[in-house]
C-alpha cells in the first residue's frame, strides 16, 4: 500500500506544473521574507543607533544644566564666605566669650544669610556651623543637626583638602520642614588674617531643583532619568522613594567603575524588559546623570512596522501560491499537449496537429513540431524520387570522375607526339598544362609554399613561351618556410595580375616570402606600368566591398582574382589577415599577403 502511495506521489508531485509551481512559489516569497528582514534589522538598527546618540545628547545638556546650577551655588557660597561684614562676624562669635554679645552678633549673622537666599530660590538653608564653639547658626531649613560635630557634613569638610564638598540628597532636619529632601553644599571659612578655619558654611539646595534638570524629558511611561554620586548612591530621582538610598539597578556598578573611554550607550535588563542605559558625568561633582529608556517604547513604531510586514508577507505569500500556480499551469499545460501529441507519433500517428495558441517559445515549440510532422510526411511521400535522384547523382559522379582521365590520357597523347616529333617546346609546355591542370584539381584545399611555387613556376613558363624572354621572374625564398602549410592557389592570382595588368609583355615579377614574427609575409611585386592613386583607390574599395561575395566579369569589375584571394585569405585565416596593395604610376605595383605560419604538425592538429 505505501509503495503503491509512494509511486502516485512521486508521479504527482514530479510532474513539470508543480515543479514550476513549487520554484515560482520559492523565487517570489524568500527573497521577499530575506528584503523584509534585511530592511526591519537595518531599520532596527539605525533607529537604536541614533536613539542612543541623541539620548546621549540630552543626557550630556542635562549634566551641563546640572553644572550649570551646581557651579552657581558654590559661587554664591564663595561670595558669603568671603564677604567682610559675614566674616567680621564669624570672628566676633569666635572670640567673644560674652552670651549677650554672642547673641547679638548671631542674630546679625542670620539676618545677613537670609537676605543672601532671598536671592537665590533654589537654596532653602544657610548653616554655619562654628569650630571653636559648638554653635550652629541657622537661616531657613535645617541641615545638621545640633550635634553637627559629628555630622557627616560637617567631618568631611574639615578633613578634605578642596574648600567645597557636596554630600548629595538627606532628609530636612528641620521641625517645620517645606521641603523633605535637600541638596547640601558644605565650604570652609578662614579667617583671613590667620588662615584659620573658623568654622563651615553649610548651604542647603532643595531637590525638586535638580530634578528639574531632567523632568522635562519624555521616555516612555517606564523610562526614567536619575542622578546619583560617585558610590551610587541616588540624588535626584522623580521617584522620591529611592532619594538618600543606593540605585538598586543592575548597570549601576557598569557605571561607576567605567573609564573615560568607554563607550557610555549600552543595555540591560531589568525585571525581565531590555532597556537603553545611557549617561552622562557632572564636571563639577563628578556624579552621574543616567537614562534608562525600554526598547519596547523605543521600537515601539518600528516593532508596529514589522507586525504590518509580516501581515503584508502573509497577503504577499497568498498571492505568490495564486501567481505561482497560474503561471505553472499556463506552461505547462501546452507542454501537456505536446507531450501527448509527441506519444501519439510515437505510436505511428503522423497526423497529428498540435493546436497551441501562444506566442512564447512553447508556441513555437508547436509550430516547429507541426512543421516537422509535415516535413516528415513530404519526406516520406517522396522516398521513390529521392532514391532516383540518388541514382543519377550516382551516375554523375562517375562521369565526373571519368572526365579529368580523360582530359590527362588526352594531354599524355599530345605529349608523346610531340616526343616522337622532336617538338620538345610543345612537350614541355603540354606536360607542365598538365601538371598545372593536376595540381589544381588534386582535391587537397592547402599545399606547401614549396608546391605553390612550383605551380608559379609552370604558369611563368608557360608565360615566357607567349611572350617570350622580356618577361623575368625572382623567387626570394626564406628556407625555413618551404615547408609551411598555405591555402592552394593563392598566389597564381596575383601573378597572373602582375603578368596582365602589370608589365604587359616585358618586365620582371619578383616574389619575396618571408617570416614576420608569428605571421608570413608573402609580397609579389611587379616594375609593370603601376596604377594612379584613383585607380589604386577604387581598386582597394571594390576588394572591401567584395569581402563578403565575389566579383564577377558581369559586375563589370577588373582584378577579379584579387578579390578572390582576398575573400580566400579572410574566410581561411579570419578578418585579422588579408592583402595591402602599394603601386604608383609607371614605377609598378606591389601586393603584399599576411597569413599565419602553419606547419604540418599544426595542419594535422587542426584537423
Amino acid at each position: 500500500m505505501f509503495g503503491h502511495w509512494n509511486r502516485m506521489s512521486r508521479s504527482f508531485f514530479g510532474r513539470l506544473q508543480w515543479k514550476l509551481f513549487v520554484f515560482f512559489l520559492i523565487l517570489t516569497v524568500i527573497p521577499a521574507i530575506l528584503i523584509g528582514y534585511v530592511l526591519y534589522n537595518n531599520a532596527y538598527k539605525a533607529i537604536e543607533e541614533k536613539t542612543g546618540l541623541y539620548s546621549e545628547q540630552i543626557m550630556v545638556q542635562s549634566a551641563g544644566r546640572l553644572d550649570a546650577l551646581l557651579t552657581g551655588i558654590e559661587d554664591i557660597s564663595l561670595q558669603m564666605v568671603s564677604a567682610v561684614d559675614i566674616q567680621q562676624l564669624i570672628k566676633e562669635i569666635s572670640e567673644n566669650d560674652d552670651v549677650a554679645t554672642e547673641a547679638k552678633s548671631a542674630a546679625k549673622l542670620k539676618m545677613k544669610l537670609g537676605q543672601i537666599l532671598s536671592s537665590k530660590r533654589e537654596i532653602v538653608g544657610a548653616q554655619v556651623l562654628m569650630a571653636e564653639k559648638d554653635l550652629a547658626i541657622t537661616s531657613g531649613e535645617t541641615m545638621v543637626s545640633a550635634d553637627y560635630k559629628l555630622s557627616n557634613e560637617y567631618t568631611q569638610a574639615m578633613s578634605r583638602p578642596e574648600p567645597v564638598y557636596w554630600r548629595g540628597t538627606i532628609r530636612n532636619q528641620s521641625p517645620s520642614m517645606l521641603y523633605e529632601y535637600l541638596t547640601t553644599l558644605t565650604r570652609k571659612i578662614y579667617d583671613p588674617s590667620s588662615g584659620m578655619v573658623m568654622g563651615t558654611l553649610v548651604l542647603g539646595t532643595k531637590e525638586f531643583a535638580l530634578a528639574d534638570t531632567f523632568s522635562y524629558i519624555d521616555l516612555g511611561p517606564n523610562g526614567f532619568v536619575f542622578i546619583m554620586d560617585k558610590e551610587g548612591k541616588v540624588v535626584s530621582h522623580l521617584s522620591k522613594k529611592k532619594l538618600t538610598k543606593p540605585a538598586e539597578y543592575s548597570f549601576v556598578p557598569q557605571i561607576v567603575h567605567s573609564g573615560e573611554g568607554d563607550n557610555r550607550i549600552f543595555s540591560s535588563d531589568l525585571d525581565g524588559q531590555k532597556f537603553m542605559i545611557t549617561y552622562a558625568k557632572s564636571t563639577a561633582t563628578g556624579w552621574y546623570v543616567v537614562s534608562a529608556i525600554p526598547y519596547s517604547y523605543l521600537m515601539e513604531r518600528i516593532v508596529s512596522v514589522g507586525k504590518f510586514a509580516i501581515q503584508l508577507d502573509v497577503v504577499l505569500f497568498l498571492l505568490a501560491i495564486l501567481i505561482s500556480l497560474l503561471i505553472s499551469i499556463s506552461i505547462s499545460r501546452p507542454v501537456q499537449r505536446l507531450v501527448a501529441a509527441m506519444g501519439k507519433v510515437e505510436g505511428g500517428d503522423l497526423k497529428v496537429f498540435v493546436n497551441l495558441k501562444s506566442n512564447n517559445e512553447i508556441g513555437v515549440l508547436g509550430n516547429s513540431f507541426n512543421r516537422m510532422l509535415k516535413r516528415i510526411n513530404q519526406l516520406i511521400d517522396r522516398v521513390y524520387e529521392a532514391e532516383i535522384l540518388q541514382k543519377d547523382a550516382e551516375i554523375k559522379a562517375l562521369q565526373s570522375q571519368i572526365n579529368p582521365h580523360f582530359l590527362y590520357n588526352t594531354l599524355s597523347v599530345i605529349d608523346s607526339i610531340a616526343t616522337v616529333k622532336q617538338e620538345k617546346e610543345i612537350s614541355a609546355i603540354t606536360q607542365m598544362l598538365a601538371d598545372i591542370f593536376r595540381y589544381s584539381t588534386n582535391g587537397n584545399d592547402v599545399a606547401t609554399i614549396e608546391e605553390e611555387v612550383g605551380q608559379l613556376q609552370r604558369y611563368l613558363h608557360i608565360q615566357k613561351t607567349r611572350y617570350g624572354e622580356d618577361l623575368r621572374w625572382q623567387f626570394i625564398i626564406d628556407p625555413n618556410v618551404r615547408e609551411c602549410k598555405i591555402v592552394k592557389l593563392l598566389l597564381q592570382p596575383i601573378v597572373e595580375n602582375s603578368v596582365i595588368h602589370g608589365i604587359r609583355k616585358a618586365g620582371t615579377i619578383k616574389v619575396i616570402i618571408l617570416p614576420s614574427g608569428d605571421n608570413l609575409s608573402i609580397a609579389v611585386e611587379d616594375n609593370g606600368s603601376g596604377m594612379t592613386e584613383e585607380e589604386l583607390t577604387a581598386l582597394i574599395e571594390r576588394l572591401e566591398t567584395s569581402s563578403n561575395r565575389l566579383r564577377s566579369k558581369t559586375d563589370g569589375g577588373s582584378h577579379i582574382g584579387l578579390a578572390n584571394v582576398c575573400h580566400r585569405i579572410k574566410s581561411f585565416y579570419g578578418e585579422a589577415f588579408g592583402l595591402t596593395i602599394v603601386s604608383s604610376e609607371g614605377l609598378g605595383t606591389k601586393v603584399t599577403i599576411t597569413i599565419p605560419i602553419v606547419r604540418e604538425a599544426e595542419q594535422n592538429d587542426e584537423r
